[in-house]
Parts: C-alpha cells; sequence; structure tokens
C-alpha cells in the first residue's frame, strides 16, 4: 500500500512512518523543505527506505503536486501547529494550517475520486480537545457529545471534522476522522506538558513512557519500551520509565505539573 504521510516529519509521522515501514509499505512522508528541525525518531536507515516530499499545506499547488508525486492509496493527515500556545498567538495561521489545509488536501482528493483518477482513504487526525468541558456527571463521554472547543487549536481541528464529512457526504471520499487523545514518547517536544515534567524530574532523559490521567483526559506513549532495552548494559542511552499519579479532579495545569514532578515514580536505569 502506498501511504502519504502529511507533516510526516513531525514526531506522530515519524513514529507512524516506522510502523508502516515495518508492515511493508510504501511510505512517503510529506513536509516542510527544513527536516533538519525534525525530531531524531527514524534512523538513517529508516529515512533512507522512506522518501520524502516537499509539502506546504498554505499552497494549493503544493498539495496538488504531493498528491500527483504520490499517487496514494491511505493518506495520513497529520500536518498542523499542534502546540495549543502557538496556535492561540497566531490565530490566522492556524486556521490556514489547520482548517484550510484540510480542505485543500480534501478537495483535491475529492476531485481525483470523482475523475476517477484516484480512490485513496483519509484519515483525518483531530483532538480530544475538541470536547471542551463537560460536567462530570456526563462522562465518559460518547462520539456523540457536543463539541466545545476552548481554544484555537480545538476549533481548528473541529472545523477540520466538518469539512471532511462535509467532502463524504458530497463525493462519497471515504474520510475516517479522529479525535486523539494526548500522547507522548520519544521524540516529543520538550515544549510540550509530559516532556517538560520528564526533564524536570531527570536531567536529561532521552527515552520515556508516561501514564497519566488529568483533567478528564489520557495520555497515550507513543512506544512502550522494551524491558530489555530500559535494562540493557549493551545502550549507550539512559532510560527511564515515568508514572505520573493521575489527578483526583479538575485542576489548572501549574499545580497538575507541581503535584506530578513531586510524586513521580521515576525508575532509571544508565550505564
Amino acid at each position: 500500500m502506498k501511504v502519504l504521510v502529511t507533516g510526516g516529519g513531525g514526531f506522530v509521522g515519524q513514529w507512524l512512518a516506522r510502523a508502516l515501514l515495518e508492515r511493508g509499505d510504501d511510505v512517503v512522508l510529506a513536509g516542510l523543505d527544513d527536516r533538519s528541525r525534525s525530531p531524531e525518531i527514524l534512523q538513517p536507515r529508516e529515512w533512507d527506505a522512506v522518501r520524502w516530499i516537499s509539502m506546504d499545506m498554505r499552497r494549493d499547488a503544493d498539495v496538488c503536486a504531493g498528491v500527483d508525486a504520490t499517487r496514494p492509496d491511505l493518506v495520513v493527515h497529520l500536518a498542523g501547529i499542534s502546540f495549543i500556545p502557538a496556535a492561540s498567538s497566531a490565530p490566522t495561521e492556524a486556521y490556514d494550517v489547520n482548517f484550510l489545509g484540510a480542505v485543500r488536501l480534501l478537495n483535491e482528493l475529492a476531485r481525483r475520486l470523482v475523475a476517477g483518477d484516484l480512490e485513496p482513504t483519509v484519515l483525518v487526525v483531530g483532538s480530544a480537545t475538541q470536547y471542551g468541558r463537560h460536567d462530570l456527571s456526563s462522562m465518559p463521554l460518547t462520539e456523540s457529545a457536543e463539541q466545545r472547543p476552548p481554544t484555537v487549536y480545538a476549533a481548528t481541528k473541529a472545523a477540520q471534522e466538518i469539512v471532511a464529512r462535509q467532502v463524504f457526504r458530497a463525493t462519497g471520499l471515504r474520510v475516517i476522522c479522529t479525535r486523539s487523545f494526548n500522547h507522548s514518547g520519544v521524540g516529543h517536544g520538550d515544549q510540550y506538558l509530559l516532556p517538560a515534567l520528564g526533564m524536570s524530574a531527570v536531567p536529561d532523559p532521552r527515552e520515556f513512557f508516561v501514564t497519566s490521567t488529568w483533567f478528564d483526559q489520557d495520555f497515550v506513549a507513543a512506544k512502550i519500551l522494551d524491558p530489555a532495552r530500559v535494562t540493557s548494559p549493551a545502550t549507550s542511552k539512559r532510560s527511564l520509565m515515568l508514572t505520573i499519579v493521575p489527578s483526583t479532579g479538575p485542576s489548572e495545569i501549574p499545580d497538575f505539573a507541581r503535584a506530578s514532578a513531586a510524586s513521580a515514580a521515576v525508575l532509571a536505569c544508565s550505564r
């Protein structure tokens, strides 16, 4: 299967690429020109096994050229401004990338479908932040729960899902929408909450996974470390497993971070 991954140089994109390579797919990663700013997740041999193309989701011509160059069976749409404060500080850019980028991609794929040129499936990755806050009495939420996006980022993801479903209804393009919860793992940027906590708990952590619940969301590990890797004397990397005690109820992030850093159980192994 030929798979096009937008935002392929990012944290999720690289972990996905690894999984796709392991199952034998033909993987094309699309992103902005400067791949040097990507997290170091894929190994050189894995980069050699994938194809990289430049695609700016803000440009119609880039999206069209990317679809032309790959002719994918499956598109996983990950490209976007994912750091919530960055989206809030530049809302116009966030809507252009996260929402209008999806509009460009979905309509280009739908145009090819209607013309009989392609018949792809599209996975549009949203966010659980689309749900916003709900009373505890309504938990657990179902997919039919009202979406109450509280931030620019959440609103762009809700808008992305609306257009994906509209394109499906209008053209029959196969679209799958997710509202994914928080995730972390090796290569996650240290501007995000869990890596920042790991950095404060143990200086210079290289590999970790975290399981936790705060507010009403779960954190998902991108890759659960093999215990043999953690304890192997052959590895030169310092590895740790960080487990954060779940919060007992809604709290503000600073309180959560302080409590978590103080109560984290850290299992570390180094040479």
